[in-house]
């Protein structure tokens, strides 16, 4: 593919971009993606694994651990090296698979899922209203069952609804375009009429340790309650987005979910 400079005022434009640079096969498009699950064959059990005895102690005695109504965070991965041991094994694949183009880990949230929460913000059906250019990768680190707090996505036959956001750029305002659905919180209504056609299902999206899913934030999804005496899920989610460099370290950068940045949208490099 030739290399051509294109002004980069949207984040359509900056990933045309980024896919000139890197120079793959024009027909690979992050856009594509609804939700590909357990979609890279090496990740190593044992490293993930590692991962979760680190992040078990962190949360066991209270180091680097932050808190929210629904969820307990990592807020610090600098003493589990593992972490990038991971992202370089699996990112390139993503990268040459999905992107077509380098990749940033813009956020890295690490965490567990809460007991006895209001089942509302992501534990309600919603999608992120993210650009479609910024896509997710969760990586269970324990086994998941529909009994401990497994995700659930909306799936319509082999495919999964996606929702148009309005985030075209970095300077897009809220509501400008309106929204499809204000907060982008799905009413209970709109799902039980969807679930009245039979080819829709709640899909729990459940397995061992090392499970994974490439997805994008703009499915119909929701996180669950883990039930009593249940060991509460614990996962890594990825939030990935194109760049024009290759990066060196892919986790370093992150911002971890305590810092408060805004998830729904990225600078254009």
């Amino acid at each position: 593919m030739e290399s051509k400079l294109v002004n980069m005022n949207t984040y359509e434009e900056h990933y045309i971009q980024c896919k000139n640079l890197y120079a793959t096969d024009e027909t690979t498009d992050i856009s594509n993606i609804s939700l590909e699950l357990n979609c890279i064959s090496n990740i190593p059990t044992k490293l993930v694994e590692n991962i979760d005895n680190k992040v078990v102690h962190k949360f066991k005695n209270n180091i680097d651990v932050t808190s929210t109504k629904w969820s307990r965070h990592i807020s610090n991965w600098d003493d589990i090296p593992e972490i990038e041991q991971l992202c370089k094994i699996i990112m390139p694949t993503i990268e040459k698979k999905y992107f077509g183009c380098h990749l940033k880990v813009e956020h890295l949230h690490i965490y567990e899922n809460k007991n006895n929460i209001s089942l509302e913000s992501s534990w309600a059906w919603h999608y992120d209203d993210c650009p479609k250019e910024f896509v997710k990768l969760a990586i269970y680190l324990n086994d998941v069952t529909e009994n401990n707090g497994c995700m659930q996505v909306i799936k319509e036959e082999n495919s999964y609804p996606v929702i148009e956001s309005y985030r075209t750029n970095p300077k897009s305002k809220k509501g400008v375009p309106p929204p499809v659905f204000p907060n982008s919180r799905i009413p209970n209504n709109f799902i039980s009429r969807m679930l009245k056609d039979k080819t829709v299902t709640v899909q729990n999206l459940s397995g061992p340790r090392g499970t994974h899913f490439l997805f994008t934030p703009n499915i119909i999804h929701r996180g669950t309650e883990p039930k009593p005496n249940s060991t509460n899920r614990r996962a890594i989610f990825f939030f990935i987005r194109p760049t024009l460099k290759k990066q060196s370290n892919y986790s370093s950068s992150a911002h971890a979910e305590y810092k408060k940045i805004n998830v729904k949208k990225y600078e254009l490099d």
